[in-house]
């Protein structure tokens, strides 16, 4: 009995011993020495000291200096959190799991922060770094997700998956997060569109004041590089983000409001067979960069964004769909109301909401003009032209100097 008892013990020192090995792969001796030359470091070098120890880190060890580091300084420092881990990231992007979850750990308070500067250094290891940083702060693991997100949105779908595994707890609160899950029906949408294309089969001439032919059956192509609107969806899907968590920016149902008609209007357009793949991608850049232009007015309530974003998303969705409606006429029109809008939006003389808002208003009805004119006569650069012309006698109406 005695005998097992002893074997079981050296069994239990030989598994102990092995746990300690993995938990400090490095030698005690490189521990007490990184340790060491931290604590003699001022505090305002410490982010750069610790960036620089990791670089010179091998590759096998690179992780564990930077974690030993991160422990070191976050144990005395914690205000210096998220420096540390942002130094540390950019010359080790593959430590940002490991770093931010220790960092997470020392420092609970910051999760959020840390989360949002690990992602950013080390995109492609964004879920990861969600689910560490949620599994270490379980109470914020909600704000993780969005914080997240609103760095990496094209991986929203795994952020998602990933943090609702490491806190079972968040998976209603996440799945219920509407604003959440439509960005990442967004980022599916446009990672479905941007492995298939199609070009149309011939131009579809219209018969001014008669029915539309027929339109041709798209033809599949090789699919190639991701269309440049994919960039210009996830620059979108950041600025709403941020947008929501600024103080006074847009409430949760505003924010879904704008993504769920944006991608409405996104879908249409790559709908749209008579379309090319050059211009699907001018349109949707064209809808995506005139939201952007409504959520960054200054002059606009948060309310005021909302409804005109979703608006002028609407009447470009309408001017896609109409099938009298050329693809050189949707250009112009859907064009016209970009420039228009930005150009609002850069006014500082349409200093207020009634303003801007009403000079918005103008841009949107005289789309719609066009788009009926469209379905009569052919609209050209002159036709839009006299629009244009409505719109700067409104805003001149308002004290506005700009063409």
């Amino acid at each position: 009995m005695k005998q097992t008892r002893v074997r079981l013990t050296a069994l239990l020192a030989v598994l102990l011993g092995c746990a300690t090995l993995q938990a400090n792969a490095l030698p005690e001796a490189q521990i007490k020495h990184l340790r060491d030359t931290i604590s003699r470091v001022p505090v305002l070098e410490l982010a750069p000291k610790a960036a620089q120890l990791v670089r010179k880190a091998s590759d096998k060890d690179k992780e564990d200096v930077a974690v030993v580091v991160v422990r070191s300084i976050l144990s005395k420092k914690p205000a210096l959190a998220a420096s540390v881990v942002e130094a540390i990231a950019k010359v080790a992007p593959a430590a940002a799991p490991a770093i931010a979850k220790v960092a997470t750990e020392l420092c609970p308070t910051q999760a959020v922060k840390i989360a949002k500067v690990a992602a950013t250094f080390a995109p492609d290891l964004a879920s990861e770094i969600a689910a560490n940083v949620a599994a270490a702060a379980p109470d914020v693991a909600v704000n993780v997700a969005r914080s997240v997100i609103a760095i990496v949105p094209m991986e929203s779908p795994q952020i998602l998956e990933s943090v609702s595994a490491a806190v079972p707890a968040s998976k209603t609160a996440l799945e219920n997060d509407t604003t959440l899950n439509l960005v990442a029906v967004l980022a599916r949408n446009s990672r479905s569109s941007a492995s298939t294309s199609v070009r149309k089969g011939a131009i579809v001439s219209k018969p001014k004041g008669g029915t539309a032919p027929p339109v041709p059956t798209a033809v599949p192509t090789t699919a190639t590089a991701p269309e440049v609107r994919n960039q210009n969806q996830v620059d979108f899907q950041k600025i709403i983000l941020a947008q929501i968590e600024t103080t006074g920016g847009f409430s949760g149902n505003q924010a879904t409001e704008i993504i769920n008609q944006t991608v409405k209007t996104i879908n249409a357009i790559n709908s749209d067979t008579t379309l090319t793949k050059q211009e699907k991608a001018a349109l949707t850049f064209s809808t995506t960069d005139t939201v952007k232009s409504i959520v960054e007015n200054p002059n606009l309530t948060p309310q005021n964004r909302s409804d005109l974003a979703s608006s002028a998303v609407i009447t470009v969705a309408t001017v896609v769909k109409d099938i009298t409606v050329t693809p050189a006429e949707k250009a112009l029109i859907v064009t016209f109301v970009k420039e228009q809008i930005k150009t609002i939006a850069l006014d500082a003389n349409l200093n207020n909401s009634t303003k801007a808002t009403e000079t918005i208003k103008a841009v949107v009805k005289e789309s719609k003009v066009l788009t009926e004119k469209a379905k009569t006569t052919e609209v050209t650069a002159a036709t839009v032209t006299t629009s244009s012309t409505v719109v700067t006698q409104q805003k001149q109406a308002y004290g506005s100097t700009a063409p």
